[in-house]
């Protein structure tokens, strides 16, 4: 079995740019990543840790450096590209400086209940946050807002008040006062390797503590079409065999979705911001995040060539469609990206354009589709 490994290189000290060095491997006694990285290192010498619980990126993914080649090569496949957990903080190749993420645990050293505390439990507590360091580098709140205060924090509050539940009051006022903080996280499930889900039912229930969460129904917009919720899968006349679809669900796919795109010959895009989690269950208090996090998904589409963003979700269609403007000033760029729902690309395939027609003349951005 032979893998091609890419591993990202960079020298505060003497690059500008990072590049890819290139490793083309012969699987025989490895067994993990960390394996195929120290025989690289042998050969082709980069800064790591070589050490089981060493954190990195795989294809975009974050994830721990002992993952089995086994589940390497049935998550990713054979082409890996290597990156650390933050490529803007990239220090030494894979090595990163981390003061951005240990300068926020100070902002808990300064609260009134750690001064009680003896110090012995303030270290335990400093430990408890950095096996929260993935959590911190994997939100992609950081790519928007630099400064946000990290999910790191957020679980740790989390472990303060279930420990001391006499001070949930005080945790739950420290952070109403931080700006970017608990109405500024994103889903973290799209972006960690065997990613575990009781951590974001955690920081639900701390944003649900804070009173954060959506308690009516969200309106991303002051118009609505409403759309059929029939997909017909089975009278395809029409393959869609010279367009670039973009078909963006937020990493929950539906089947029937995917089933019907299988069929089309169109080109499916299969690029990360698919997956970007937009803070809808927030978005009543705070829109703004939601339109910027919207914003780079449709210029992902654009820059990619997309001939339409494809929704299945009546929410996701609102949003786009109908705040194109307001990406626009966001990006400060001009893209027109139509968006298309799931029935109307059922409609066009299958030829019925006319019963098509009556939701596409209602879009904000037009389709020149049919």
């Amino acid at each position: 079995m032979r893998l091609e490994v890419e591993v990202f290189r960079f020298d505060y000290k003497m690059d500008y740019l990072p590049y890819y060095s290139k490793n083309y491997l012969k699987i025989k006694e490895e067994k993990t990543l960390l394996d195929i990285l120290n025989t690289i290192n042998e050969e082709n010498p980069f800064a790591y840790e070589n050490k089981e619980d060493f954190l990195l990126c795989i294809n975009g993914i974050h994830s721990k450096i002992n993952i089995s080649i086994e589940d390497l090569i049935k998550t990713f496949g054979k082409d890996i590209r290597i990156e650390p957990i933050s490529i803007t903080r990239a220090n030494k190749d894979l090595i990163i400086d981390e003061k951005d993420f240990l300068e926020k645990f100070d902002l808990i050293k300064k609260h009134t209940f750690m001064n009680i505390l003896p110090s012995y439990m303030i270290k335990e507590f400093e430990k408890n946050y950095k096996t929260y360091k993935q959590y911190f580098y994997a939100s992609n709140t950081l790519n928007i807002h630099t400064n946000y205060l990290g999910d790191a924090f957020l679980l740790l509050a989390s472990d303060i008040i279930e420990k001391y539940k006499d001070e949930e009051k005080s945790i739950l006022r420290l952070l109403t006062s931080i700006p970017f903080a608990a109405s500024y996280h994103t889903a973290l499930n799209a972006r960690i390797h065997d990613f575990d889900n009781t951590i974001e039912t955690r920081i639900n229930t701390l944003q649900d503590k804070l009173k954060l969460l959506n308690k009516t129904a969200i309106k991303t917009s002051k118009k609505e079409i409403h759309f059929s919720n029939t997909i017909n899968k089975s009278n395809i006349k029409f393959d869609f065999n010279d367009f670039n679809i973009f078909y963006y669900h937020g990493n929950n796919p539906k089947k029937e979705s995917l089933e019907l795109l299988n069929k089309l010959q169109a080109t499916k895009l299969n690029l990360a911001q698919m997956k970007t989690d937009l803070a809808l269950n927030t978005f009543n208090i705070n829109k703004e995040f939601t339109y910027n996090l919207a914003a780079r998904i449709v210029m992902d589409a654009f820059d990619n060539n997309a001939d339409f963003v494809l929704v299945d979700d009546q929410r996701y269609f609102n949003l786009f469609d109908n705040n194109m403007k307001i990406f626009e000033k966001i990006l400060q760029r001009d893209i027109n990206m139509p968006v298309l729902f799931i029935s109307e690309l059922s409609l066009l395939a299958s030829g019925e354009h006319q019963k098509a027609k009556e939701s596409l003349s209602k879009h904000q951005i037009d389709l020149e589709i049919i």
